[in-house]
């Protein structure tokens, strides 16, 4: 749980940069090499959600 977390703060901190598509995955590879599929689907799921709520505070996860 604890890399997951950690892989979402990455992918939340490069989006901030203004990474976008492979440039995305490239980055999270290299910090992260044994990256799964898995764990990068439930990174981006977690982010956008988080994201969401910080646009519209009154959404319910």
């Amino acid at each position: 749980m604890t890399e997951c977390l950690e892989i979402c703060r990455e992918l939340d901190r490069l989006i901030t940069l203004g990474h976008q598509d492979a440039s995305l995955l490239t980055a999270l590879e290299r910090k992260f090499p044994g990256l799964t599929q898995a764990d990068l689907e439930a990174a981006f799921d977690k982010v956008i959600a988080d994201r969401g709520l910080k646009l519209d505070p009154e959404q319910k996860p």
